[in-house]
């Protein structure tokens, strides 16, 4: 901070190697670790040296990972220091670079307390209605969500859960339009990472059917593991066409999350 002039150390966080977590400059404020690419990373600093890295300092670091994605309420793209360009670093080393260019293994210890679930909550605003087109499947997005502390709006985005983890995810919704007794189809789908930037879509839990009456919320569950940098999402299917434009009024998803 004397010599160069810096505000504070340049990275957001740091581990070391027993997997405790330590604030540089936190969520909140811009980097200096990898100009001109700090307003666009989060910079995890590992205090040691190539090999060092522990199972619980790599599953630190995972956890930032998994929470900068809820925070950001998308899948986040994983690199390390000398795989962005004009980085001439050799950071952070053979064996961190190869573990997230492998995508951050589940093959780690889980941390002391992992058998305590997260509660991850997303909803929709009474404004944010979305139509669905008959025959085919809609992505619900979510319009805002819950921090723990206080319910906050966000763009709309599809993605509700992020992996690595165990979870249990209820999913509740209002549909409006449709007719006593028409089918109505919900399923979960995952999406990963995808070799050309962006995700994939590559498989889903089984699909539930319901014929709610008028204004009926419907509500399921589904049990299942995400792998790490995945994502899951709600997609809801109106087989026929009803007489009514039919939109999603309402739209929940609440999940307990085991970290792995």
């Amino acid at each position: 901070m004397d010599d160069r002039g810096w505000d504070d150390i340049g990275y957001n966080f740091l581990v070391d190697r027993a997997g405790n977590v330590y604030e540089g400059r936190g969520w909140l404020v811009v980097g200096a670790h990898a100009a001109p690419h700090n307003t666009s990373h989060i910079g995890v600093c590992f205090i040691g040296s190539d090999g060092d890295a522990t199972p619980a300092a790599k599953t630190a670091i995972r956890d930032l990972y998994v929470d900068a994605c809820h925070r950001a309420g998308r899948v986040l793209d994983q690199t390390w220091h000398s795989g962005l360009p004009e980085q001439s670093t050799l950071c952070p080393g053979t064996d961190l670079r190869t573990w997230v260019q492998d995508g951050m293994s589940t093959d780690i210890i889980p941390p002391e307390g992992s058998s305590v679930p997260n509660r991850i909550l997303y909803a929709t605003t009474a404004a944010h209605q979305q139509a669905l087109t008959p025959g085919q499947w809609t992505e619900v997005t979510f319009d805002r969500h819950y921090t723990g502390s206080a319910w906050q709006n966000r763009p709309a985005e599809p993605g509700c859960l992020f992996g690595a983890a165990m979870y249990n995810t209820s999913v509740a919704l209002r549909v409006q339009g449709v007719e006593p007794g028409a089918e109505l189809r919900v399923r979960l789908a995952y999406h990963r990472p995808a070799s050309g930037g962006g995700t994939e879509r590559w498989t889903t839990m089984p699909v539930e059917s319901f014929r709610p009456g008028p204004d009926d919320h419907i509500v399921h569950s589904w049990n299942g593991h995400l792998a790490a940098g995945s994502e899951v999402r709600v997609e809801v299917l109106l087989p026929d066409t009803p007489a009514d434009e039919a939109t999603i009024a309402f739209a929940r998803a609440e999940s307990l999350r085991w970290q792995i």
